[in-house]
């Protein structure tokens, strides 16, 4: 009877073990399922949480290392833009400025009554002239920037503005004076709004900074150009001239860079990704929405919420494509179209590898590229200031350049950065031609062949909750030289663009 009870137990236990199995695994799975359809409830409503504050890390690499109230401009320029004085609507958008600033018509073919505007409204910004010398006497400019939620893609640039604004009334200010035949006082204008830009060409800066500084460098650069063409200085003048520019541009160490940008990308990635709750590595669905909803129906890009890239990838990436533009920063457009290809295409390879990339990967390279044509344009200027003090002194233009650095009018031939040579030098007549290949990289003689180029748009700002977004797509088409002529000064087809920012 014992034996028999003993028998029919362990048959029980036996029997019923696959039912225990089937029950733990019946848990198991219920446990994972649960977990599963949390983890998306959390994709689908939860926010990503900032904990870095990239605003502060970014004013911490832009300050100078050797940084001192009394050797930041700041102040000065902040006092500037207090008092300046806005251009008068009726003017600037008059027809007859359109046509000046065109090269359509001189400032001796303006209106009596535009010209004395003109003046009126220099001189009422003459007060923030003088702050501006003030803040040219220091070595730096460096501004605490502020963002009111945290987010660097949220940060007010109210400064370049105001410097842009004031670089510009210089110039404008130069060209009254010389149609007073007052040359000196006019140059001294114009490197005043270079050194402007120059205030903001830091390597450390911003890509935002760095444009603008690039861009008032080489506004300043070809309105210099502008008035020899239309003027005639004496010789004295120019030697002026050449010297004024020449000692800017020696004093220039400046080399683009997008190094401080990652902490950009840094705070974009902690606004998207959702890596604090129960392990979950991906794009938050509730700000893909958000940027869907702004930018057109792109069902894809939910998709990225569940399959998108991990955080740890992408910042690895970000990591990777700096560094190669790191690589880039310092090269001409044709060392890097020739000779940097496969860093090219690894960039390439890089910003179309997924949807974060794709969307908030920059063009930083077109910093380089605006950055070498500028320098290039300043140089090509003291070249052509060269080339009319040898005109002067010698009653003929020289046969090449290579005989105005011989007898000592430049210190170097100006390089061409479209091609391995120097700027291509021709004379013309009794005139000359002094250009740049382009963007093609071959010579089209310096004839003003125009073609389009599709100009990519992607997210120069984004949106992510609390962020600014600025969204565009496509490509747009713009008329470009193939040769970038420096001299003669041409009349510009509408919608012509010799350098894009």
């Amino acid at each position: 009877m014992d034996g028999g009870d003993k028998k029919g137990n362990s048959e029980r236990i036996l029997s019923g073990a696959p039912k225990m199995k089937i029950r733990k695994f019946k848990i198991i799975l219920l446990i994972l399922v649960v977990i599963l359809l949390a983890k998306i409830i959390v994709t689908l409503f939860a926010l990503p949480k900032a904990t870095i504050d990239y605003v502060a890390q970014y004013n911490e690499i832009t300050k100078p290392i050797d940084f001192t109230p009394e050797n930041n401009a700041a102040d000065y320029y902040l006092k500037a833009a207090g008092l300046y004085k806005e251009q008068p609507r009726e003017l600037f958008n008059s027809e007859v400025i359109y046509k000046w600033e065109d090269g359509r018509l001189t400032i001796d073919e303006l209106p009596s009554e535009t010209i004395n505007q003109l003046e009126d409204w220099v001189e009422s910004n003459k007060p923030a002239f003088e702050q501006v010398k003030l803040a040219l006497q220091k070595p730096y400019f460096w501004f605490k920037k502020e963002s009111d939620n945290g987010s660097t893609m949220n940060i007010t640039y109210i400064e370049i503005s105001s410097m842009k604004n004031i670089a510009e009334a210089l110039l404008y200010s130069a060209k009254l004076k010389v149609s007073k035949k007052d040359f000196i006082s006019a140059a001294d204008d114009i490197i005043e709004s270079y050194r402007i830009g120059q205030h903001l060409c830091r390597d450390n800066f911003s890509r935002i900074e760095q444009y603008a500084g690039i861009s008032t460098k080489n506004e300043a650069t070809k309105t210099m150009m502008g008035i020899l063409t239309h003027s005639n200085p004496k010789l004295e003048q120019l030697e002026y001239f050449q010297d004024l520019f020449q000692n800017t541009i020696d004093n220039d160490k400046y080399i683009p860079s997008t190094s401080t940008e990652k902490v950009f990308q840094y705070d974009v990635i902690q606004r998207i990704y959702l890596n604090w709750v129960w392990g979950i590595n991906k794009p938050s669905f509730r700000v893909l929405h958000g940027i869907v909803c702004l930018c057109g129906d792109n069902n894809f890009l939910w998709v990225q919420a569940f399959v998108g890239p991990s955080q740890s990838k992408v910042i690895y990436q970000i990591d990777r494509i700096f560094d190669l533009y790191e690589q880039l920063r310092d090269k001409t457009p044709w060392q890097i179209q020739h000779q940097y290809i496969e860093q090219l295409d690894e960039i390439k390879a890089i910003n179309e590898s997924n949807f974060f990339m794709e969307m908030f990967g920059c063009p930083f390279g077109r910093l380089f590229f605006v950055s070498q044509e500028t320098k290039t344009q300043t140089e090509a200027l003291i070249t052509v200031l060269a080339i009319l003090r040898f005109k002067a002194d010698n009653n003929r233009l020289p046969e090449t350049l290579d005989e105005l650095v011989s007898v000592g009018y430049i210190k170097k031939l100006p390089q061409d950065p479209y091609s391995e040579n120097i700027l291509v030098y021709k004379l013309v007549d009794e005139d000359f031609k002094l250009y740049s290949v382009g963007g093609d990289f071959e010579d089209n003689n310096g004839e003003p062949v125009m073609i389009e180029s599709n100009v990519g748009c992607g997210f120069n700002r984004m949106d992510i909750p609390g962020m600014p977004f600025s969204p565009s797509s496509g490509t747009i088409k713009r008329p470009f030289l193939k040769d970038i002529i420096y001299w003669p000064e041409m009349k510009k087809p509408v919608g012509y663009q010799q350098i894009g920012f």
